[in-house]
């Protein structure tokens, strides 16, 4: 019960922070630092919280198969590393976990803190790998090649 209790805090919080009704917090960090991690948002009344922050991450194209790359080693989630029909390599994550961490993400990006672009899939298909074929929902993220 401690932990439902806690986390409807933490939600009445962001939602007070969210209508502007929240305390206001002075930074401690130099304003160059603290910019690397949050901003105080603004327009939030056009922030589309299903799609989430643009950043020049076009989504994933799902009319096309993904090709397997290989399976993700680290985290808690299965998950695969593919590449699209454009030749872009993302990161997927499968099972309960691809969704929540969605919802946390846009929660975070909707007060401030900085986020990459992150997409769910109901439905995607696989090409190669351990299990090939029509798979279920996933949280894509793109991979940038360095």
């Amino acid at each position: 019960m401690h932990g439902l209790a806690a986390r409807a805090a933490l939600m009445g919080l962001l939602m007070l922070r969210q209508l502007g009704l929240g305390p206001h917090v002075e930074p401690t960090a130099p304003t160059g630092e603290l910019n690397q991690l949050w901003e105080d948002p603004t327009g939030l009344e056009r922030r589309d919280l299903m799609a989430g922050p643009q950043l020049g991450v076009m989504p994933p194209d799902l009319t096309q198969p993904f090709t397997f790359v290989s399976v993700k080693t680290s985290g808690f989630s299965p998950g695969y590393v593919v590449i699209d029909a454009s030749g872009r390599k993302w990161s997927v994550k499968m099972g309960p976990e691809a969704q929540t961490e969605i919802v946390a993400s846009r929660l975070l990006w909707a007060v401030g803190y900085h986020q990459p672009s992150i997409y769910y899939v109901d439905r995607w298909t696989l090409v190669g790998g351990p299990s090939p074929g029509m798979q279920g929902g996933a949280r894509f993220v793109r991979k940038m090649v360095r």
